[in-house]
């Protein structure tokens, strides 16, 4: 019990600093330019959260941190430094791509989306400068999952104090220093990159000079074995993501055509609604490692041990802010903007949300915690079933045809997490109850 909650707070304070970051860019972009830019800022942090998200955070990083950490586990230490070289290099690769992909696609992603002829120039503005924020942005990510799969998750955690500290005193001083000159989401989208490669280049120092455990080789040599397990993880939990984060966003481009009011009371929502996705991330990502640690050294009660307490964890923090959510949600949306209608439907949006917060941690650590016993192929049969047979097409029967108000969206993904969190839960139990039967520990 107490490792786990060592481990796990570091790792919840890391993404609530940079859920932080999100929140507090939504408010002064709501503040000082209003519905019509936060929906400029919201659908581009949509876009780059999609393919950060498919490709790194639960692809490659996935990967690295599973067989990483159960070689860690095993005390096969050297196999695990090159699976770290290896993710380290592949996360290169697929960040410079995937940054090259947006910057010459914007303008035909930012039409698909649904965004207007009017705002089109100036949100593809935006856009393109994200584009170079992604690239050390993903690579953050890579060295952090290399980190966490050797049990440190301190680093990760100093590295998003970096972050933070270095995005808000940049905000301040290009939003309002330059203002006439820049928007305020334009100004925020070159904090960001500024603030990000603030953070690569002390990660990067880290894992090259300063760690004893790591030692990442700037000239490493490519091993086809491991870059092909990397992959053969990887590449299930990529599909995973994609199956839930590509529905979230032609979800969010339906919502965008319902106007935008619909669209930022949306956005606002999400963004008071991520704080409680910290909890469930955090004790996921803890849930990964030490499972993977205890995998590799075959102790089958730590293993599950460690799931069961990641979640309960999470359930009692996503539980307290569901309470928060559910009587305070009016209260929350003043922050960030003033206009009234726009108010009342974020107001009613977080309300609803509260309902869903016991399914979310119920799925994100046990989606977690299989992966972290090597299987990523059941958390993405699970979510492409309920992302792409619930959320998708309801969102866009009550949306896009019967033209209901957006907070039917949030009745949606309450129904959606349910049905998710439940299998995921017993799609674990039922793997650990066969590991044991063939007596595989």
């Amino acid at each position: 019990m107490k490792k786990v909650l060592n481990i796990s707070f570091p790792a919840i304070l890391e993404l609530t600093l940079y859920n932080f970051l999100s929140v507090f860019d939504m408010m002064l972009i709501g503040k000082c330019g209003g519905s019509s830019e936060v929906s400029e800022i919201g659908i581009c942090n949509n876009i780059f959260n999609t393919f950060l998200n498919i490709f790194i955070f639960t692809g490659i990083c996935i990967g690295i941190t599973t067989l990483a950490s159960q070689s860690y586990g095993a005390v096969r230490y050297k196999d695990a430094n090159e699976y770290a070289e290896t993710g380290f290099f592949i996360g290169i690769i697929i960040s410079i791509l995937v940054g090259i992909f947006i910057y010459i696609n914007t303008d035909k992603i930012l039409i698909i989306a649904g965004i207007k002829r009017a705002n089109l120039i100036h949100t593809a503005k935006i856009m393109r400068v994200l584009c170079i924020s992604i690239v050390f942005n993903m690579n953050i990510n890579v060295i952090n999952s290399i980190v966490r799969s050797y049990g440190n998750m301190i680093e990760p955690f100093k590295i998003s104090i970096y972050v933070s500290i270095s995005k808000i005193i940049l905000d301040f001083f290009i939003i309002f220093g330059f203002k006439g000159y820049v928007s305020a989401a334009y100004g925020a989208a070159i904090a960001s990159v500024l603030s990000q490669l603030i953070g690569f280049l002390f990660d990067y120092y880290y894992v090259v000079k300063v760690s004893t455990d790591i030692r990442i080789n700037l000239l490493l040599k490519i091993n086809l074995k491991k870059i092909i397990e990397l992959l053969k993880l990887s590449i299930p939990s990529s599909c995973e993501e994609a199956a839930y984060s590509l529905s979230r966003l032609i979800c969010t481009f339906i919502i965008m055509r319902a106007g935008t009011v619909a669209f930022a009371a949306n956005e606002i929502a999400n963004s008071i609604e991520s704080v409680s996705f910290m909890p469930g991330t955090g004790f996921g990502m803890v849930a990964t490692a030490l499972v993977g640690i205890s995998y590799g050294r075959k102790d089958f009660k730590g293993l599950k041990r460690s799931a069961n307490e990641c979640f309960y964890y999470s359930l009692i923090l996503m539980m307290s802010l569901a309470i928060v959510f559910a009587f305070g949600s009016e209260f929350l949306v003043k922050f960030f903007i003033n206009e009234k209608l726009t108010m009342k439907y974020a107001a009613i949006c977080l309300s609803i949300g509260a309902f869903e917060q016991p399914t979310i941690a119920l799925s994100m650590v046990f989606s977690n915690a299989l992966k972290g016993m090597g299987d990523t192929k059941t958390p993405f049969i699970v979510t492409t079933i309920s992302s792409c047979l619930i959320r998708l097409p309801f969102t866009f029967i009550f949306i896009h045809i019967l033209n209901k108000p957006i907070y039917y969206v949030w009745w949606i993904t309450v129904i959606e997490w349910c049905v998710d969190g439940i299998m995921m839960w017993a799609c674990f139990n039922l793997k650990v109850k066969k590991i044991k039967q063939h007596k595989e520990y």
